[in-house]
């Protein structure tokens, strides 16, 4: 009697052998069954997914992990022993967790034959569940160790994402199975989704979480760290639904007044990924939360947190917990303060300027238990704007545009290869795609601009695959789309255009501005494509031929305003910053420079707008770092005013907007935007949302009704967002 080892691998072609009731032929030896003695017949089918688990971390079963069996086959400690001469011996092995992703590629057995008689017929047979002919496929284990199964590995997946292997024994002999191994390719188990977590009782957490199909069961992991570090399994056996309570008896102390969380993995053979990280304040008292916790009173040090409270005081008070960050993990050094039974309010002093405090407050009794705990609320101290009333308008990408629409407005952005308009109504935003894209045929990406005016939107931008301007216009549901500029050619030497492109609608015209990056030989051009809406084709003139190599021309601005088209822009190889006009004739030349200071360089960070009955614009300077906002003079330069320190690297992606006598601006620097607004100067702060701590690279202000709104992109969640701006109290 020997130990053999038999392994089933699934390659491509196929040659199926035998059925569910019988043999066939298909040659021999490592390929296919020895003529003369045949696979037994009768296995069920179809196979039943086991109840049983693999006890091993790996892919290897004991021979007693079977899902089904025959009374003619027993466990003998971990194997299998498999008995002839009677009825058929036979067992089924089962793999969960199968998908398109995760094949079964080959399967392998350690086995032992016993014969009575040298040639009395005794033999082990393997079988793999085909589900392309929805029968065994039979495999002699005799001869090369490294029999292969000639089919599709996605045949031995069943449409529930099992895979099984079976054994039978023909003859009146014995085998013992010792183990059967799977191979799978790519990951084994997806990971759990959704799993939540709720302290329902003092020391109770129900847990729930999405089925992952395949699964043969679950494991929950539990910490006192956020990062799951030194985790407890909580369970023994894997968990067959996806629901659990999770009691905490063995540690009736330890799993209180505190935060704890949990993860969660599908087993099969292998554990999978780990699911989200669920976190839950475990109570040690069941006492509710304080009523209408709110932010009280604010003074520039001080911030006072109030709540209300229904029946009898409790008997230390409350616990208020204060941090820096948002949803922050409460421990020993956490900053927190008793306050007496009584009291109803708790001031915290000495804030720093320029932080977001984060607060939670719950009930603690005479035994130092603590209740359930508030929702979070945060403030900074008064002399900031509050950003705080915020609304989610897509998931997207940057650069974002937006224009105001009315009272409300329209953003966009891009969303993959597409170019999407979200339009809001009453608080409610709606998108649309005004330029789809495609990933095989037409990329929109890096240059965008966008503008609305009289029931009209207007938006230009790139397709990278073939280096063509394009625009879109008319509105939500409504778009008309015509490449401006180019041909569709997308060979890798052929001319770019759409560069740096702007653009503007009075309602009657559309004007668009793009940069066409000219093949050699031959400068690059600005060129200027208008359409009449009430009809005819797009006209093409050269707004400005530039010089060789003059092709860093980073930001334009196109501005209809009393019934003339404005332009402002940079000359791109020297650090001047031109504004003309089409009725003024499109003059670029020396006097047209509109800041003129020695040792600056202006070249980017623009936006024009008019104000107190004169143009301004901002412009960053390279040499100083500053932001500079320039505000139109007769004779040539225009005036200067810095609005950011000196080499504080702050005032990027600059925009402005302004309404009656009201002026705002924003910037980038230092990783917050920045929020400017004119009185007798450009005063500026930064801009704090609650829970934002990453924005994008471009984001914009508006001024409706004469509040702020400022649009931005949360680079954390991906999120457009947009944050309506409140004074503080004078």
């Amino acid at each position: 009697m020997g130990v053999k080892r038999l392994v089933i691998a699934a390659l491509s072609g196929c040659c199926v052998v035998g059925t569910m009731l019988g043999a066939g032929g298909c040659g021999s030896g490592a390929n296919g069954i020895t003529a003369g003695i045949a696979p037994p017949s009768g296995l069920p089918w179809p196979p039943v997914a086991s109840e049983r688990q693999s006890s091993a971390s790996d892919f290897n079963y004991n021979g007693s992990d079977y899902a089904q069996k025959s009374d003619t086959a027993t466990d003998d400690g971990t194997s299998l022993l498999l008995t002839g001469g009677g009825d058929l011996a036979w067992a089924i092995y089962s793999l969960p967790g199968l998908s398109s992703a995760n094949e079964l590629l080959s399967v392998g057995a350690t086995y032992s034959e016993s014969p009575l008689t040298a040639d009395d017929g005794t033999k082990l047979f393997v079988a793999l569940a085909n589900f392309g002919i929805d029968s065994w496929e039979w495999f002699e284990p005799d001869g090369s160790p490294w029999t292969q199964a000639r089919s599709e590995p996605q045949h031995y997946r069943s449409p529930g994402g099992m895979g099984y292997l079976a054994v039978a024994l023909a003859g009146p002999g014995t085998a013992s199975v010792d183990t059967v191994t799977f191979h799978t390719s790519g990951n084994y188990l997806p990971a759990p989704e959704n799993l939540t977590a709720e302290a329902t009782m003092v020391e109770l957490v129900e847990l729930d979480w999405d089925d992952v199909v395949g699964a043969g069961g679950y494991n929950v992991y539990r910490s006192t760290k956020p990062d799951m570090s030194g985790p407890i399994k909580v369970n023994t056996d894997p968990i067959a639904g996806s629901s659990f309570d999770d009691y905490f008896i063995d540690y009736p102390n330890y799993f209180r007044n505190r935060y704890v969380y949990y993860q969660v993995k599908a087993v099969g053979a292998v554990e999978s990924e780990p699911s989200n990280t669920a976190k839950v304040w475990v109570f040690g008292v069941d006492a509710p939360a304080p009523q209408s916790f709110r932010i009280d009173d604010r003074t520039s040090e001080m911030i006072r947190v109030a709540w209300d409270w229904e029946g009898p005081n409790p008997s230390r008070g409350f616990r208020v917990f204060i941090d820096t960050v948002p949803d922050f993990h409460i421990n020993a050094e956490t900053e927190n303060y008793l306050v007496y039974p009584h009291l109803r309010s708790y001031p915290r002093q000495d804030c720093e300027k320029d932080v977001i405090y984060y607060f939670k407050v719950c009930i603690e009794t005479s035994t130092y238990q603590q209740g359930r705990l508030s929702e979070e609320i945060s403030a900074s101290v008064t002399n900031y704007w509050d950003w705080s009333d915020v609304q989610t308008i897509a998931t997207g990408e940057v650069p974002l545009k937006a224009a105001k629409v009315g009272s409300e407005f329209a953003v966009a952005y891009f969303n993959g290869p597409s170019i999407d308009v979200s339009v809001s109504d009453a608080g409610s935003w709606s998108a649309d795609s005004a330029l789809p894209g495609s990933e095989a045929t037409q990329i929109y990406q890096d240059y965008m601009d966008f503008d609305y005016a009289g029931g009209t939107y207007l938006l230009c931008s790139y397709d990278s695959r073939a280096g063509d301007s394009w625009a879109a216009y008319g509105g939500p549901g409504n778009w008309t789309r015509n490449r401006i500029h180019g041909d569709g050619n997308t060979n890798l030497f052929h001319p770019e255009s759409g560069f740096f492109c702007t653009c503007a609608t009075d309602g009657e015209e559309l004007a668009v501005i793009q940069l066409f990056n000219q093949a050699s030989p031959g400068a690059p051009q600005l060129l200027l494509h208008t359409k009449q809406l009430s009809g005819g084709s797009w006209n093409q003139s050269v707004f400005r031929q530039l010089e060789s190599g003059n092709v860093y021309t980073p930001e334009h601005k196109l501005l209809y305003f009393t019934g003339d088209l404005f332009y402002l822009g940079t000359h791109g190889l020297e650090p001047e910053v031109y504004f003309t006009s089409r009725d003024g004739g499109w003059v670029f030349n020396s006097t047209t420079d509109i800041a003129q200071e020695p040792g600056m360089r202006l070249r980017k960070y623009h936006d024009l707008t008019w104000f107190s009955d004169k143009w301004y614009t901002t412009a960053y300077d390279a040499i100083s770092q500053r932001l500079y906002m320039l505000d139109e003079a007769t004779p040539l330069p225009w005036n200067l005013q810095a609005i950011t320190p000196l080499g504080e690297s702050t005032g990027y992606y600059a925009r402005m907007d302004a309404e009656g006598a009201e002026a705002m601006a924003i910037f980038y620097g230092d990783g917050s935007y920045h929020f400017a607004r004119y009185s007798k100067d450009w005063n500026s702060e930064i801009i704090i949302v609650p829970g934002v701590d990453d924005f994008g690279n471009s984001a914009e202000i508006l001024l409706s009704g004469g509040e702020p709104y400022f649009i931005f992109r949360d680079d954390t969640t991906g999120e457009l967002k947009i944050a309506r701006g409140v004074p503080p109290e004078e």
